[in-house]
């Protein structure tokens, strides 16, 4: 395959622009990519708060723009000056960093190839089926829910769950569309839909004769 055939490759090894529109026209912002460790500190500081409000329904509220707005601040260039930004808009770009969109998820063997879309590339990884006790390790790993009165509920998220579960199940070869390593972000992804596809396995019956 010639350098010009090769599809393009996840690369996050130079600087990032985004941008996007706002009321008075285009807006630049210039980027890093962050670390896996700011990744992950940035979704452990995200509180999705739950409380009842009768008849059984629950509302489920999640406030995150003034850690989106500091968090791009950590990541922006020293080479351009960071505009004014508002929640919103900071969350738009730190969505945009960690967009991992499935395209495909199939069983390969004795796991499941799992195909994202992510900025600049499409990836794969292929990732063996979890144990259940590697299973049962994530879901108690994978977030931390408080319980207040009057059924209030806080729940934070820890995506170094998945990325810890991410290296033991992927497999010789693979992931493929990377230029370096993969973002903790994208392990989380592919971790999530695996195991969703091997829950739903054994509830449909199909991993079992009962």
């Amino acid at each position: 395959m010639s350098e010009e055939s090769k599809p393009p490759l996840f690369d996050v090894s130079g600087g990032i622009r985004v941008v996007f529109e706002s009321e008075s026209g285009n807006r630049e912002v210039h980027v890093r990519y962050p670390t896996d460790e700011e990744w992950m500190a940035h979704q452990n500081a995200i509180r999705v708060v739950s409380r009842p409000v009768g008849g059984g329904v629950q509302t489920r509220a999640t406030e995150t723009d003034e850690l989106d707005i500091q968090f791009v601040k950590k990541i922006a260039s020293a080479d351009y000056p960071l505009p004014e930004l508002d929640g919103a808009e900071a969350g738009h770009i730190v969505s945009r960093l960690g967009r991992a969109a499935i395209v495909d998820v199939e069983r390969s063997g004795g796991g499941y190839l799992v195909v994202m879309d992510v900025p600049r590339a499409r990836t794969e990884h292929l990732l063996r089926m979890p144990t259940k006790r590697e299973e049962r390790d994530y879901s108690r790993n994978a977030g931390d829910t408080l319980q207040f009165e009057h059924g209030r509920t806080e729940t934070r998220i820890n995506i170094s769950a998945a990325g810890a579960l991410y290296d033991k199940l992927i497999q010789p070869g693979y992931p493929k569309g990377y230029a370096g390593s993969v973002p903790v972000v994208h392990k989380a992804t592919a971790v999530s839909e695996v195991i969703l596809k091997s829950v739903r396995a054994v509830q449909s019956g199909t991993e079992s004769d009962f």
